[in-house]
């Protein structure tokens, strides 16, 4: 045992005991509550009764402590703190401290210094750190007083109730609010904001600069120095950021020095003014006014002053809150905010503009009326069935998908920039008569909004357009490229319709293709009725149901995809334009034929190249989708070369022409019992070779049969056994029209094949042999086999 250590502690433990001695003697006495039971809120009597201090009634608290005077101040469902500056607070903090003062309950009460008791000194209530001031209003307006002395170690408070002498032990659950927390961590660290629905005003201030907003009627426009609409969207996007505003510290109160924090001269004021006068009260005896949820919002301002950054990064900004109810002179805190949520209050004008050029939507336009420079008017009424043509008539019905495209951009249609003032002025002096002007009619308005389009100079260079909405002082520049879809004609709003026919009604469907070739459908009985798919895209099984009672005359399947896609853009049949009348007639190497099953018939002559077309009997040419051009010219017969599937093939035999002779090499190759091929030869394949060229064999599909084979001599021969002892040959052909082809025997059926097919099915399939010096790798030649 080390007895110096042993010494050291018992010295430490006498000077312990002399501690507690003196403190014993000099310290005032012990809480009285009995040893060993635990501080409980609900335990003990009440110090108020419901009626010293009900909660409802409250609308202030004082509070002083420690030479600091502080004031809450209850105003509606929220509390504010009203001295010695004002600021929001959080509803629950200061509400609690009330409920808290409310529930407040003592285990002791005694005279200060008597029976054992300790002395207001002792207590810490001579001059009480924390003093709470509580103003009842109501009917019966009154005063609580509660002042906080010394806390003691189980739980419990000493405390005096208004005016009485007398020390109460209380728990101490007030003691820790108000003597362990300050009062900068009960205010609201973020503020509140109206909606777009119940906002009255947002203004901008920048130095010198000042974006105003206001809400008349319902709608927003700028004031002051600005003019013109304000996009909701802004506003909206405005109002929500409000709560992204957080008061990360609080730095200073008054009294400061605002020229130390940039609050001088704020280089931003955030204005936002919100809710509903209230009307006046109801005179005396005259019916209840409605309960406080039915009553309008009170009107209500927060205006947030930015000033200088806090660091030479911006990284956050010194500011200051005030509302309306804010006194002259009246002090303020100072917090900090994030320079990410304060730069978005940094907007222009121009910035919060509407840029629409109509403040009617899609929905509700009931009229358009289409007046270009040196063309006649044009106007269209939206009736029960849809967009028609209005007086003058056009001797053609309007396409209703057209008109609603042309109403919808109208309406949706953005400023890439503004002009105001001097600049719009200057512009509409050189501008000239309007090249367009736009009447747009809509339900719940009086008056039609009009949009005048003026062609200006772009600063770039060439031209723009300026629109301006009915007599607005601001001005919306467009591009010529955004602007020159709303300079319509009838013609090119005309029903694209170009057949009404059904698919149940067509009889017959001929096809006369560029290279000659006939392609005649007919329909046994009739269809249902086409569904209108965009793109002509189906399911497999709704393309087999739409097929299904066709027929093609001749001893060919036809590809059911492609003619399914092809029916549904027939019937009916819509262009996509409409071409004037004395545009050059076009070439067309296509003919169609629909004939009805009452005798109808219509002849369409098209060009595959550009879609252009007529229809006989009809002097206005059209251009039809590119996707039914490329259709009616296409292979629609069934393209399948071979009918078999890769694991069927049980031997290949593969012919190669020799140079400068009619013979073929032969390589036999046959299947293995491990399924791959082995060659009948004493060579080396090229494992992966074949396996393409299998894969390709089962899947042979012609791009376009042809009608006869091509007069070239055979680039390979593939002959093919399958197990059920059926055998076909494949003879390779060089390109005929930039395409290589095949003939496929039994049948002697000829047609063109990708040039990725061909290339798999002519690859060598041996195996490179191996080498070494410097001698160049050597091709495999092909054993010559006797001619099967």
């Amino acid at each position: 045992m080390n007895y110096k250590t042993t010494l050291w502690l018992l010295a430490l433990v006498l000077l312990a005991g002399a501690a507690v001695w003196i403190s014993g003697n000099h310290a005032p006495p012990a809480d009285p509550t009995p040893a060993g039971r635990a501080a409980d809120v609900e335990e003990g009597k009440s110090v108020f009764s419901a009626n010293d201090l009900p909660t409802s009634d409250v609308d202030s608290v004082a509070l002083t402590s420690n030479g600091r005077n502080v004031v809450f101040t209850r105003a509606g469902s929220d509390w504010y703190q009203t001295q010695p500056i004002r600021f929001p607070m959080n509803t629950w903090a200061i509400q609690k401290i009330v409920d808290d003062a409310a529930r407040l309950r003592y285990t002791d009460k005694f005279t200060p210094g008597r029976g054992g008791g300790p002395t207001l000194a002792q207590a810490e209530l001579e001059k009480p750190g924390t003093v709470l001031t509580f103003h009842l209003g109501g009917d019966k307006p009154a005063t609580r007083v509660v002042k906080l002395g010394r806390r003691t170690v189980t739980g419990r408070g000493f405390a005096m109730i208004d005016n009485d002498p007398a020390i109460y032990l209380v728990d101490d659950t007030l003691h820790h609010t108000m003597q362990d927390q300050k009062v900068e961590s009960w205010r609201k660290r973020t503020f509140d904001s109206p909606t777009e629905g119940t906002a009255r005003r947002i203004t901008l201030t920048q130095g010198e600069t000042t974006v105003d907003m206001v809400k008349n009627d319902g709608r927003w426009s700028l004031s002051g120095g600005n003019t013109g609409r304000v996009n909701v969207q802004s506003v909206t996007s405005l109002l929500d950021k409000v709560t992204s505003l957080y008061a990360a510290d609080f730095v200073a109160e008054t009294p400061y020095k605002a020229a130390d924090y940039g609050l001088d001269k704020p280089s931003l004021v955030i204005t936002i003014t919100g809710g509903i006068e209230a009307p006046p009260p109801p005179p005396f005896g005259s019916a209840k006014a409605p309960p406080p949820s039915t009553q309008p919002a009170p009107v209500r301002t927060t205006i947030i002053r930015v000033g200088g950054p806090v660091d030479f990064e911006k990284s956050a900004y010194f500011a200051t809150w005030a509302d309306d109810k804010t006194q002259p002179g009246e002090g303020a805190t100072v917090f900090t905010l994030a320079s990410s949520s304060v730069d978005h209050y940094r907007r222009t004008a121009n910035e919060v503009r509407d840029p629409h050029l109509v403040v009617t939507g899609e929905p509700n336009v009931r009229e358009l009326t289409v007046a270009a420079r040196n063309r006649p008017v044009l106007r269209l009424t939206r009736q029960p069935e849809g967009w028609a043509f209005g007086d003058p008539k056009p001797p053609f019905e309007a396409d209703g998908g057209d008109v609603s495209k042309l109403v919808t951009l109208i309406t949706e249609t953005s400023a890439e920039s503004f002009l105001t003032g001097a600049a719009l002025d200057k512009a509409l002096a050189s501008a000239g008569e309007p090249l367009l002007t736009l009447s747009v009619a809509a339900v719940g308005q009086s008056t039609p909004e009009v949009v005048r389009f003026y062609n200006i100079p772009s600063p770039q260079g060439g031209e723009e357009r300026l629109a301006i909405r009915n007599d607005e002082k601001v001005g919306h520049v467009l591009s010529v490229q955004t602007a020159e879809p709303m300079f319509v004609t009838a013609d090119m709003l005309r029903d694209r319709t170009l057949l009404h026919t059904r698919l149940r009604d067509i009889l017959r469907l001929t096809v006369v293709q560029s290279d000659g070739v006939t392609l005649s459908f007919e329909q046994a009985q009739a269809a249902a009725t086409a569904p209108s798919t965009p793109g002509g895209a189906a399911k497999p099984d709704e393309d087999a149901e739409l097929v299904k009672p066709w027929k093609f005359v001749g001893k060919d399947g036809v590809e059911t995809k492609s003619l399914a896609v092809l029916l549904r853009l027939l019937a009916p049949l819509r262009v996509d334009a409409w071409l004037p009348e004395d545009s050059p007639r076009p070439t067309t190497n296509i003919t169609v034929t629909i004939e009805t099953f009452s005798g109808q018939r219509h002849i369409l002559r098209l060009d595959t190249a550009t879609g252009q077309g007529l229809m006989e009997g009809s002097k206005t040419p059209f251009r039809v989708p590119q996707q039914l051009a490329l259709l009616l010219n296409s292979e629609l017969r069934n393209r399948a070369m071979l009918s078999l599937n890769a694991q069927d093939i049980q031997a290949l035999e593969i012919g190669e022409p020799v140079a400068g002779s009619a013979d073929l090499h032969w390589l036999r190759l046959e299947r293995g019992p491990s399924g791959q091929f082995v060659p009948m030869a004493k060579v080396s394949l090229n494992l992966a070779t074949v396996s393409k060229m299998v894969d390709s064999l089962a899947g042979l599909r012609t791009l376009r049969w042809l009608a006869s084979a091509p007069p070239t001599p055979p680039a390979r021969v593939i002959k093919v056994f399958l197990d059920d002892e059926r055998t076909f040959e494949i003879v390779l052909t060089s390109a005929t029209g930039g395409l290589p082809a095949a003939v496929v025997n039994p049948g002697g059926r000829a047609g063109m094949i990708p040039k990725e097919r061909f290339d798999r099915l002519k690859a060598d399939v041996l195996a490179m042999p191996t080498h070494s010096g410097d001698e160049p790798p050597q091709a495999p030649e092909m054993p010559l086999t006797p001619e099967r």
